[in-house]
């Protein structure tokens, strides 16, 4: 009778086993999780900081043009390489290409006291870090029309 009890007291082999198979399947997809969210974070980070270098460069281009300060090549593109993301050290990981194209004078209307440019500008950039391949959503753009006042 008392080896009855000895034998009651206690986890089996199998309960221990399937404990143990049960905190690792959780435990992976706590990880999965923690991992899938650091990704999608830094990626928003990128694309932020992305869209404030395109916004700084189309304000630049755009103070440009009021000030009547046209590049004779007023047709060609102008590009721009910056850093969007660094590392713990200050080393590059992601960068981007700025660009400027299509500096169009649409108007020259008479009477007018303002000539009326348009302009594209764009930012693309490579994130292939934490497995986003996903280039499609790496690119914003804008197209902007500017005026400058003769005097």
């Amino acid at each position: 009778m008392a080896v009855n009890m000895r034998s009651k007291i206690g986890f089996t082999l199998i309960e221990v086993i399937i404990a143990i198979l049960i905190t690792g399947v959780m435990s992976f997809a706590i990880f999965s999780g923690i991992t899938f969210v650091k990704g999608t974070l830094r990626t928003i980070r990128i694309k932020e900081r992305a869209f404030e270098e395109l916004v700084s460069y189309t304000e630049f281009w755009k103070a440009k043009i009021a000030a009547d300060q046209i590049p004779s090549n007023i047709g060609s593109d102008d590009k721009k390489e910056v850093v969007l993301f660094e590392n713990e050290n200050g080393l590059p990981i992601v960068t981007a290409k700025l660009k400027r194209s299509n500096l169009v004078n649409l108007t020259n209307p008479s009477g007018s006291s303002a000539r009326h440019y348009r302009m594209k500008t764009e930012i693309e950039w490579n994130d292939e870090t934490f497995g986003h391949h996903n280039n499609q959503d790496n690119h914003i753009e804008f197209t902007i029309s500017q005026l400058v006042f003769i005097q």
